[in-house]
């Protein structure tokens, strides 16, 4: 069996897995299938078909609901790594949405992913703030959730840069060109992004830091 085919036959185990398993389960398996697809530039239409499908360039609803400062750059965190792009589309006064767009098999990673590590900093933000020395200062608990946040999203930025590098994939996680065709013809008014108030505390930014970059490889239970 040549060594193309056995990857193959590997991530389509893996995504089969992602399907079947529990929350955390169906992350790890599905990191380690888009692992060597990038690695090993393989396509999901290739592990269905040995013809070569056309590829599917998706716009996908990510979240909806109320927007959060943070929520929109965890959007470009996740979509930078994942070869999606991102954008805002408002609803309504009270609501808008998080969309990602780009072939159809990375917007199906980058949702689930963007959904999981969403999960975590809701998790790991409140579990922080219960900690005895931010009780103590409760008054401006939104401001250290904030320096939380912020450190959270640096590092999981830096855990998916120093896992491209180790695994060779600075090269091959860029978007497709159908996708930027796609996305410019969108024709996207640029929104920045906006901040937040924060206590400027580096302890509360460092413990979000090494939270986030800890991201995939502890067995969290989100609930």
């Amino acid at each position: 069996m040549k060594l193309s085919e056995s990857i193959k036959i590997k991530i389509q185990k893996l995504l089969t897995l992602a399907k079947d398993a529990t929350d955390e389960e169906s992350q790890t398996a599905m990191l380690h299938a888009r692992k060597l697809m990038l690695k090993h530039n393989i396509q999901e239409s290739e592990l269905i078909s040995s013809h070569v499908n056309d590829k599917t360039v998706v716009n996908e609803r990510v979240y909806r609901n109320r927007l959060i400062w943070w929520h929109r750059k965890l959007a470009h965190i996740i979509g930078r790594h994942f070869r999606c792009s991102y954008y805002r589309n408002t609803i309504d006064s009270y609501q808008a949405e998080i969309r990602f767009v780009g072939l159809a098999e990375d917007v199906q990673i980058a949702v689930m992913i963007y959904n999981f590590a969403r999960a975590s900093i809701h998790y790991h933000s409140r579990a922080f703030l219960l900690r005895s020395e931010i009780k103590r200062k409760w008054k401006r608990k939104h401001q250290f959730k904030n320096d939380y946040i912020e450190g959270y999203l640096a590092g999981l930025n830096q855990k998916f840069l120093e896992q491209n590098k180790s695994e060779s994939l600075e090269l091959i996680v860029v978007q497709d060109p159908l996708v930027i065709q796609y996305y410019n013809s969108l024709s996207l008014t640029s929104l920045n992004i906006p901040s937040a108030k924060k206590a400027g505390d580096d302890v509360a930014w460092r413990n979000g830091y090494n939270d986030g970059k800890k991201f995939e490889s502890g067995r969290e239970m989100i609930e």
